[in-house]
């Protein structure tokens, strides 16, 4: 198998990774092993190992698995001097160590690499941070910044070259993010606490949202704190009045209707005040 179809299935895993479809999980998970499997069964065999199902299926999770077990966490762009002083942040989410010797992070630029020394363990529901300047364990050893405040995306990969795990932040998660739902019509009587916007992810990056405002007009604005992310593929919804844990959790915290059912206009903007994306409805499309 080569090395586009392996990256295939940890792409396909990486959907799954984050579905809310137990059952839709689990089956694409067992074809993503399966497709792998039987590609390192088939090497066993042929060379007479005892054996060969059950050691390629358990080589096929450990190398699918293992490779979604790290994620970049955060990238902290925004250092508090002039000198470099920012980081990014990687977290072992799963339940193995993961030997990370050979592995790459990349600042978005071809002479921005950080190269993980033979025998680098990143232990589970563990974090490692990454600097720019030299001051934690590993670092890119420059002496200006690397991460443009202004947007810019990391790349983890694995030993093979294969690409782990990437996050967008600013310009460069403008392409990623869109409104692509508001609920405007919401069915608690007076308050409206039920209507939404929805939020989508349709990139396969992590995209940091913190600083981000929804505005819906005058004096309706909620915003993004900071630490808030949207997973790969991921959809939240932001309420009127309501905390919905499985969809993000976000509310306007508004005692009135925000979305006027006649038309209104969203806008979604980020740390810098720029347009990610709108969303119109009603007479304010028609106008």
């Amino acid at each position: 198998m080569n090395t586009l179809n392996k990256q295939a299935l940890l792409d396909s895993l990486l959907l799954a990774q984050y579905a809310t479809d137990a059952s839709g999980c689990w089956q694409m998970m067992a074809q993503s092993v399966s497709s792998l499997a039987n590609k390192h069964y088939n090497q066993s065999t042929d060379n007479g190992m005892p054996g060969a199902a059950f050691d390629a299926w358990w080589r096929s999770c450990s190398e699918l698995m293992t490779a979604r077990q790290v994620v970049i966490k955060a990238i902290h762009y925004n250092g508090i001097d002039d000198n470099g002083d920012e980081s990014i942040e990687l977290f072992n989410h799963g339940p193995l160590a993961v030997d990370m010797s050979g592995w790459r992070i990349n600042a978005g630029n071809d002479r921005q690499d950080v190269v993980f020394p033979d025998g680098w363990l990143l232990q589970p529901q563990t974090s490692i941070v990454v600097d720019t300047i030299g001051k934690t364990q590993l670092s890119f050893s420059r002496k200006q910044s690397v991460w443009n405040n202004k947007g810019d995306q990391g790349l983890l990969f694995d030993s093979q070259g294969l690409l782990v795990s990437s996050w967008v932040y600013g310009a460069k998660a403008y392409p990623a993010v869109n409104i692509s739902y508001i609920e405007f019509d919401g069915q608690v009587k007076q308050t409206e606490a039920d209507e939404y916007v929805e939020i989508t992810n349709v990139s396969s990056s992590w995209v940091d949202v913190s600083g981000w405002q929804l505005n819906a007009g005058k004096n309706q604005c909620f915003s993004f704190s900071k630490g808030s992310s949207l997973c790969p593929g991921g959809k939240i919804r932001i309420y009127t009045d309501m905390i919905e844990p499985q969809t993000g959790g976000y509310s306007f915290n508004s005692k009135r209707a925000v979305w006027n059912n006649k038309g209104d206009t969203a806008l979604l903007t980020d740390y810098q005040g720029k347009l990610v994306s709108s969303y119109s409805y009603g007479d304010a499309k028609e106008g």
